[in-house]
């Protein structure tokens, strides 16, 4: 089954057309007209081809056959049929897509992907190199976007944060050292980090209180700082 863009015109080779009296010599001579190319568009009843350009041999019984816009302007299945006087019978099938899906796989376009209102998340995998502009649309209840492991980011890149989200983001960082979920709060206590002394042994890192001697938090890390401590003047 071959493809055909949808709404637009084709030029599609019919045939062969062998001699009905032996089954395998060429017919070369047959004057195909409009009346004699029979089209079911997608199950429909048969009728003659739009186009009204007579098919022209091209060699070894195959012929050309012109079809117009209106020809291929139904999705789905269209067969195509020719029934000539001392010829065996010739029919066709092709599969008539969107351009889209046909630009895709006969050229160099990308398959469209949307989303309807129940996909609540949406994962993308690993992505190498994201150029010029790339949009994300997600209906109300699309909740969750997933993704994965970024290399290399282009020209433009936007990433939007509600109040809750800026609450989420402070929570995790104080994690389990800030009992209330407010911003507010998050941020009074981490600015105790600039404020007051600071020191690290190891990979235990220390605030401390505004007296300078309690510990008022600690955390873990990664790896050493620069510098190992930093005392108020």
């Amino acid at each position: 089954m071959f493809f055909l863009k949808q709404s637009t015109a084709a030029t599609v080779k019919i045939g062969p057309f062998l001699d009905n009296s032996d089954g395998y010599t060429a017919e070369t001579a047959l004057t195909i007209a409009q009346a004699n190319v029979r089209l079911s568009k997608n199950s429909g009843d048969m009728a003659q081809k739009n186009n009204a350009v007579t098919c022209t041999h091209d060699e070894l019984g195959y012929y050309d056959c012109p079809l117009s816009t209106t020809d291929t302007n139904t999705l789905g299945r269209l067969q195509l049929m020719v029934s000539m006087s001392g010829a065996l019978l010739v029919f066709h099938d092709y599969q008539v897509v969107t351009a889209n899906v046909y630009d895709t796989l006969c050229s160099t376009d990308s398959f469209d992907v949307n989303l309807n209102a129940n996909q609540s998340a949406v994962t993308v995998g690993t992505v190498t190199t994201l150029t010029n502009k790339t949009d994300f649309s997600l209906a109300a209840d699309q909740s969750t976007v997933t993704v994965g492991t970024v290399t290399n980011l282009t020209n433009k890149t936007s990433f939007a944060l509600s109040s809750a989200g800026i609450d989420a983001i402070w929570d995790e960082a104080l994690s389990g050292h800030v009992t209330s979920g407010t911003s507010g709060l998050a941020l009074a206590n981490l600015l105790k980090i600039g404020k007051n002394k600071w020191s690290y042994s190891g990979t235990t890192f220390t605030i401390y209180d505004d007296n300078g001697t309690d510990a008022l938090y600690q955390f873990t890390l990664d790896s050493a700082v620069t510098p190992t401590s930093r005392t108020p003047v």
